[in-house]
């Protein structure tokens, strides 16, 4: 994201508020959503990283077509996993179910780490797909317990960006991990990673601004719009 659109959200976020209380909040919660779908993406990725050392592993046994059939499991588990958290966020709330999201998909990595077989290659794959889908429609719901609707399209824009950055981020990473460790390995350093993230944002990520003694956004904005017009007067006057 270039410096004119990070300062341009920034500032709209703060406008009226001089980094009150409740718009600090807001971006920590901005940014946790943003570090928490990339290390999502983050996980996704180690198997496309690792691919080539695991068709070279001897032991396993998966040559290029295993490794396709791998990918087609990894999109049926999308697809099931945009179905069920849908809803899961809708009756768990997007804190709860963007932490599940987390966990899930670190503790498929590590499954993948100890596999060996493509039965269970396959199923943990479905499993981490189906989990690390429930990062999107949980912070739907956050967006929409922290920002009014006038600002979706600043914050999403922001937020669709964390996708490629845990992609590229993947990328560097596993390139230069796979260097020195073997694919197992790697695979455990993607679930720990995303793991400590977990734990920061167990800490960073609130469900709604009432949770840490906030007014509700629509409280929030009343009095924003009350003290803007406030001033408006004053200075015309």
């Amino acid at each position: 994201m270039n410096k004119p659109l990070r300062a341009n959200l920034v500032s709209r976020l703060c406008q009226g508020d001089s980094l009150s209380p409740f718009v600090r909040f807001q971006l920590l919660v901005l940014i946790s959503m943003y570090i928490g779908y990339a290390a999502l993406m983050l996980c996704r990725n180690t198997l496309a990283a690792c691919s080539v050392q695991m068709m070279q592993d001897p032991a396993l046994n998966i040559d290029e077509a295993s490794y396709g059939h791998l990918m087609a499991w990894h999109s049926a588990g999308a697809i099931m996993g945009k179905l069920v958290t849908g809803p899961g966020a809708d009756l768990l709330g997007g804190r709860r179910m963007f932490l599940l999201a987390l966990s899930l998909t670190a503790i498929a990595n590590v499954g993948f780490a100890f596999s060996s077989s493509f039965t269970v290659f396959a199923a943990f794959n479905f499993f981490g797909q189906a989990a690390k889908a429930g990062g999107w429609p949980a912070m739907v719901q956050l967006v929409r317990s922290w920002f009014p609707s006038t600002r979706y399209g600043q914050v999403w824009s922001v937020i669709a960006t964390s996708s490629r950055v845990g992609t590229i981020a993947a990328g560097l990473l596993f390139g230069f991990l796979l260097t020195l460790l073997d694919w197992r390995n790697v695979f455990l350093v993607s679930a720990a990673l995303t793991a400590g993230i977990l734990v920061v944002l167990y800490f960073t990520l609130k469900e709604r601004p009432e949770d840490v003694g906030l007014p509700t956004l629509v409280d929030h904005e009343n009095e924003s719009r009350i003290r803007n017009e406030s001033g408006e007067r004053e200075t015309s006057s």
